[in-house]
């Protein structure tokens, strides 16, 4: 079919139009005015005489509806690109509405993240992005709205896993499950919002797809006939085993696991102390550094604390104030950044190797500083408040799990604590 010459703007102001072939292309065309801008557009249909047929009735109808001023370039073409549907949508004084199948999750994406995920506050921010760019992003890319549904999200769910590290490949918590899922719960909502999308909740009932609640640990099989121990890579340390991995732990980061030791505090709250967070006789317990960024405030309002410094304390502030002398942060990383969890944990393991004590996770001793401390009989009530707590229930749900014969170690570490750690 000859290609038939378009038609004037002045002529095409009521949608005048034509159907047309271009070169090299078996396709037929809209060619058209609207608001002014002429429209070249593919109709997605073979060149046939049938086709012309239909081509030329619907557009036929689109001319009826820009006459009487209803119109929708959006509606009309809602796989246009996005430059043509933002430009008639402003034309028209319209938004663009387009349709969940032809939305991409990684589209929508990159403008959420200028928009809703701009207005969060660390460490929301910060968690959300990492969520979403080493989890999220990996599945949905390449699937739009209308593709995310109950099965998928449950499929999403089932193969969540660590993705580095020496985890890689394991099944992750049922907490961190559901962390993940926030931000797309989040992304899921607000694109139905903005777009005005009526679709059924895919997350609903998502938590029957996480992964069973259990103590997260390794069994043990104990011989002569003793019972199985359910094994638990935050149990808290004996005296001696603690003694045994500070002896072969980096010296660069002893008085970092003594302060955590004798604290409560975990890595990223160390890496936040700054000179200024020491101050009238209390160490002040404000930021955190996660994945080398600050963060200005705490997980929660109850980890907002003030920790009376005792001697035991001061004398390991002592070694870290010494070392960076005119910096800032109390306890960098050796080449001056910041300290990390990442850097602990791998000195902390290679101790625990050099030591043959059992593995567990740098967190053990938030849980073995309360044990340590129930065990030489700290009042509940001081304990939750020195740990950042709700309630004492919380100290006894979390860290109250008996170790076997600890009280034997009462005196080595009350002489650790100090006397004045009690309040002598």
């Amino acid at each position: 079919m000859a290609r038939k010459s378009a038609v004037t703007a002045v002529e095409a102001q009521w949608g005048d139009g034509n159907i047309v072939e271009k070169k090299g292309s078996k396709r037929l065309y809209f060619d058209f005015y609207h608001l002014g801008q002429r429209v070249e557009i593919s109709s997605g249909l073979k060149n046939t005489p049938e086709n012309l047929r239909k081509a030329r009735y619907w557009l036929d109808r689109q001319m009826d509806r820009m006459r009487d001023g209803s119109f929708r370039f959006g509606q009309a073409f809602p796989n246009a690109s996005p430059e043509k549907l933002e430009l008639f949508a402003k034309l028209e004084g319209t938004t663009i509405t387009a349709k969940p199948q032809h939305v991409l999750f990684e589209k929508y994406l990159g403008a959420w993240y200028k928009t809703a995920w701009a207005e969060y506050q660390e460490p929301k921010k910060t968690d959300y992005k990492c969520s979403i760019d080493s989890q999220i992003l990996p599945f949905f890319k390449g699937k739009t709205f209308f593709e995310i549904n109950k099965a998928a999200a449950r499929l999403f769910v089932k193969q969540l896993c660590h993705v580095r590290g020496t985890k890689k490949g394991q099944p992750l918590s049922r907490r961190r499950v559901d962390n993940i899922c926030n931000p797309l719960r989040a992304i899921w909502r607000d694109a139905c919002d903005e777009h005005r999308w009526d679709l059924p909740d895919p997350f609903e009932k998502i938590h029957e797809a996480f992964p069973a609640k259990n103590n997260g640990g390794e069994f043990e099989i104990i011989q002569d006939s003793e019972i199985d121990l359910i094994r638990n890579d935050r149990d808290p340390l004996r005296f001696g085993e603690f003694q045994l991995i500070l002896e072969n732990l980096d010296p660069w980061y002893q008085p970092v696991a003594e302060l955590m030791m004798l604290t409560g505090m975990i890595a990223s709250e160390v890496a936040g102390l700054t000179r200024l967070h020491v101050k009238d006789g209390y160490l002040l317990v404000r930021r955190s550094v996660s994945r080398g960024i600050e963060k200005i405030g705490n997980k929660t309002a109850f980890r907002r604390r003030d920790i009376r410094i005792t001697h035991a304390i001061q004398e390991r502030l002592d070694v870290l104030h010494k070392r960076t002398t005119g910096g800032r942060r109390l306890a960098t990383s050796k080449t001056g950044k910041f300290l990390t969890a990442g850097g602990f944990y791998k000195a902390w393991v290679r101790a625990e190797q050099l030591s043959e004590v059992r593995h567990r996770v740098p967190y053990c001793l938030r849980h073995t500083f309360a044990a340590w401390s129930l065990i030489i009989d700290m009042e509940p009530l001081r304990l939750y408040q020195l740990m950042g707590h709700a309630s004492k229930q919380m100290v006894y749900e979390v860290y109250g799990n008996y170790v076997q014969k600890l009280e034997e170690d009462r005196e080595e570490i009350l002489a650790f604590f100090g006397e004045d750690f009690m309040g002598r």
